[in-house]
């Protein structure tokens, strides 16, 4: 199996820095690319290696379109928009919230570790967060959409 690095962008608009990973297996089998939104990426290599490879598995089963055991749709987006990773690790809970609707990628939108003491529901301020990304995510597959349009218009 191979990695290859895509692009490395970052937006003004929306101060979400995208970096994007496309894992290729050489079995023959393509996988969606993931594009990591905002601090995602660098909040996950915070966490322990055990929570970190739980979450990459995860996210590896949505980039082959299908569902890790791991992950379940977040309440509040409707249906499966957004699923949430979940993983224990030395009494601590550990997150991470994505989607794989829009187009041929999977966005990872927010990663965190759950601090409330108050029930099992995600705070508000991570589900802010992960609406305002899932927005930004919205735009830029958009925009991805009309460049790969326009492209198919324009060459001969």
């Amino acid at each position: 199996m191979t990695w290859q690095r895509g692009r490395d962008a970052f937006t003004e608009d929306t101060n979400i820095h995208i970096l994007v990973l496309r894992r290729v297996d050489t079995r023959f089998t393509l996988v969606k690319p993931v594009v990591w939104m905002g601090s995602s990426l660098k909040d996950l290599k915070t966490f322990p290696k055990r929570v970190q490879a739980g979450v990459g598995h995860a996210l590896y089963a949505a980039q082959r379109g299908a569902t890790d055991p791991a992950a379940k749709p977040l309440r509040g987006f409707g249906g499966s928009s957004v699923m949430e990773i979940t993983d224990r690790y030395d009494g601590d809970t550990f997150r991470a919230a994505y989607t794989a609707t829009l187009g041929t990628t999977v966005y990872v939108l927010h990663v965190f570790q759950k601090k409330a003491t108050k029930g099992i529901g995600t705070p508000k301020r991570h589900i802010d967060l992960i609406r305002a990304r899932l927005k930004a995510a919205e735009r830029l597959q958009k925009e991805e959409q009309a460049t790969l349009t326009w492209r198919q218009r324009n060459t001969p």
